[in-house]
């Protein structure tokens, strides 16, 4: 870049001619014509500007003649973005610019506000013509590849540079104080409600560098900011038909525009400008330009087929940051209904230059209770909005599982489409052992029966545990047992950890981008004077008298004499007698002579022979043969016939005689009878008189009568 020029003032004019030739400093031929051509390296006179032209030696650096001229005629400079802007410095409006292209002469890009400035955008138009005054002409002309993104890169970093170095004396662009009131957009009944922070702004017009990406009926564009030279986002949407009254095709935007302008988060795409509600006029919607989205990250080439290594360093933070803007649009009442890989955008906007992810894409954004029917990419939604067409925040769980399942390398939704017997390979490869026995699910009476097999494949994964538990959580068939965004994003990092660096950012917010508010013109209010109050008088409240008790008189206790107590006599004990043992004289003993044994010579034993058993022949089993038992037949067993037993009579009972006890009277007659010796009674006569008396010794003497007398009836007396 230093050794090459950035752009080239080619004369258009007789007085363009006589200035070249008057600034040999700048001095260059360039296809065969005399020109200005100035590096982007190039340091201005004046502070804090790329190029100064004027008639003052001392601050200009193109030095313009003496006729008439200004001493300041105008400035270049680079921006933050790395743009180049154009400012008139004169107060008659002699500077101007003309752009020509393929539509003709284009009026947005002549200078406007107050300073009027341009920024001449990295574009090759038929024309660029700069007229300082109205007699000097001159041709712009690039001398750089406006289509590379490394000398666009290289011109952001001289430009943050120069501004670093010149703080304080860098003439920075005012605000436009007085602007034309044919600037705002006047407000219809498409213009979305939103906070004033992001409503009523002057119109912005744009230049298009490229297409980012497209859909139906609108596409994302790359953008210049002709006023600022902010580089934007920008999604442009059109009527893709033929135009119908009163525009009802942006009802679909102004929705969007109202979800986004409620949802403040670091994860969630930060709405900047929105414009185009009046009738005729495309709607633009501005956002901050990322470097790109998820599928950017992916590996190239991005397979499947094969079985995924390590996941990429970014992965955890990529959890933990998507799925909280996930969980903060769920804890507003809102679903998303389009989360995939391509509505994540990543830039390095965090902590030491870190990856930040932002979700986007809210064109399908509805309010929870909204939330009927199907919408997004049909492959990624979820199985309930596929076969029954429900919808809700476990939906966006789903996809964002699927998202994920692309990111670790081990789902595609591109394989839904492949055969079964392409889809056994896939699982043998990742060595699942039930792979032969895969098959596709059929689901009678399903909304989309061909999203069905995406649903059954993703499942394989989860049966094979060829994915992590936590994983499994995200991607249930069953939206009730399915986890939460919080949930997911606190099961996902233990399997998935972050960083030291991530975890010690993990509850420090971005920055966001500071937002562009339209200065108010602070209202006046005129200060009420202020009403004295009287104090009131204070209540002299007086003191009770304190009571003064008399000090109680200190009671003197008597001291009481010690009695002395007499020791008692000690008693004098004498020692017993010590009892003198007599001498015991000690035993003399005889000792024995020890006899002494001759010793026998030894004898030698011979050992026994061993008797060798003879081996025993062992014998021969013969086999006996199978004795083979014809079966016999089935004997049929008659049952034995029932005996009936003929019933027992019922023994009858007779009742015994009643006793009847006689008087005393008659007993004692008896007991006369019989001592008097009477006759004429038979034996059973005087037995039963016997027993009747109940005399014991009587009825003894009766039976000796009878066993002597030989039952002869006669009672002889005993006595």
């Amino acid at each position: 870049m230093d050794s090459k020029y950035l752009f080239t003032l080619v004369p258009l004019s007789p007085d363009a001619i006589r200035i070249v030739k008057a600034n040999r400093s700048y001095h260059e031929i360039y296809k065969g014509v005399e020109c200005l051509s100035f590096k982007a390296t190039h340091k201005s006179l004046f502070p804090g500007r790329l190029l100064s032209i004027g008639r003052q030696p001392g601050i200009n650096d193109v030095i313009l003649p003496d006729d008439g001229s200004p001493c300041l005629q105008c400035l270049f400079y680079l921006v933050a973005s790395g743009e180049l802007m154009l400012e008139d410095a004169t107060t008659g409006h002699h500077t101007s610019v003309n752009w020509q292209d393929d539509n003709g002469q284009q009026e947005k890009y002549s200078l406007q506000g107050d300073p009027r400035c341009r920024i001449i955008p990295l574009a090759n138009p038929e024309m660029i013509s700069i007229n300082l005054g109205r007699e000097v002409s001159f041709q712009f002309k690039w001398r750089i590849s406006i289509d590379s993104k490394t000398v666009r890169d290289k011109l952001t970093s001289i430009a943050q540079a120069t501004i670093a170095s010149n703080q304080g004396t860098t003439l920075t662009m005012p605000e436009d104080l007085n602007p034309d009131p044919r600037a705002y957009e006047p407000r219809t009944f498409n213009t979305p409600d939103v906070p004033t922070k992001v409503n009523h702004r002057p119109f912005r017009q744009i230049h298009v560098y490229s297409t980012i990406e497209s859909g139906r009926g609108w596409e994302c564009l790359e953008a210049v900011d002709l006023r600022t030279g902010s580089i934007w986002a920008v999604k442009e949407c059109r009527d893709s038909g033929t135009e119908a009254v009163g525009e009802s095709w942006k009802v679909a935007f102004k929705r969007e525009v109202e979800a986004l302008a409620r949802l403040s988060h670091r994860n969630i795409i930060c709405l900047e400008h929105h414009q185009g509600w009046s009738l005729g006029r495309p709607v633009q919607i501005f956002f901050p330009l990322c470097k790109g989205n998820v599928c950017s990250l992916f590996r190239k080439p991005h397979r499947c087929l094969e079985n995924p290594s390590a996941p990429e360093s970014w992965v955890p933070s990529f959890i933990n940051q998507a799925l909280g803007g996930l969980a903060f649009i769920h804890k507003h009442k809102m679903v998303h209904r389009d989360i995939r890989p391509e509505s994540i955008l990543y830039d390095n906007g965090g902590p030491n230059n870190s990856l930040m992810f932002y979700i986007s894409g809210f064109g399908s954004a509805v309010p929870k209770e909204f939330a009927r029917g199907m919408a997004g990419t049909l492959s990624f939604m979820a199985p309930e909005t596929t076969r029954y067409g429900d919808c809700n925040s476990a939906s966006d769980v789903y996809s964002f599982g699927v998202t994920l399942l692309e990111v670790l390398n081990k789902y595609c939704v591109s394989e839904s489409r492949l055969s079964v017997d392409e889809w056994r390979a896939k699982l043998k490869i990742f060595d699942a052992k039930h792979y032969s026995s895969y098959r596709d699910a059929v689901v009678p009476g399903a909304n989309l029966p061909k999203m069905q097999p995406g649903h059954s494949r993703i499942q394989s994964l989860i049966d094979n545990y060829l994915v992590r538990k936590s994983l499994r959580c995200v991607l249930e068939q069953d939206p009730k047992h399915r986890a939460t965004a919080e949930d997911a994003c606190r099961n996902l990092l233990v399997d998935y950890p972050l960083g030291v660096d991530d975890r010690h950012h993990q509850r420090e917010a971005a920055p966001e981008p500071r937002r562009e508010a339209a200065l108010q013109l602070r209202r006046e209010v005129t200060p009420e004077p202020r009403r004295q109050v009287a104090p009131l008088p204070r209540k002299e409240v007086a003191l009770r008298p304190r009571k003064e008790l008399p000090p109680r008189p200190r009671r003197e206790a008597a001291l009481q004499l010690r009695r002395e107590v007499a020791p008692l006599p000690r008693e004098e004990v004498s020692p017993w007698p010590r009892r003198e043992a007599a001498p015991q004289f000690r035993r003399k003993v005889v000792l024995r002579l020890r006899r002494e044994v001759a010793p026998q010579p030894w004898r030698d034993i011979a050992p026994r022979p061993r008797r060798e058993a003879a081996p025993k022949l062992r014998r021969k089993a013969v086999p006996r043969f199978r004795r083979e038992v014809a079966p016999q037949p089935w004997k049929e067993v008659v049952p034995w016939p029932r005996r009936d037993i003929a019933p027992r009579p019922r023994r009858v009972v007779v009742p015994r005689p009643r006793v009847v006890f006689k008087s005393r009277s008659e007993e004692n007659n008896l007991q006369s009878i019989v001592e008097s010796g009477c006759y004429g009674f038979s034996d059973e006569m005087v037995t039963e008189a016997a027993f009747i008396a109940g005399d014991l010794g009587v009825c003894i003497k009766l039976f000796f009568i009878l066993l002597v007398d030989g039952f002869t009836g006669v009672i002889w007396r005993s006595r």
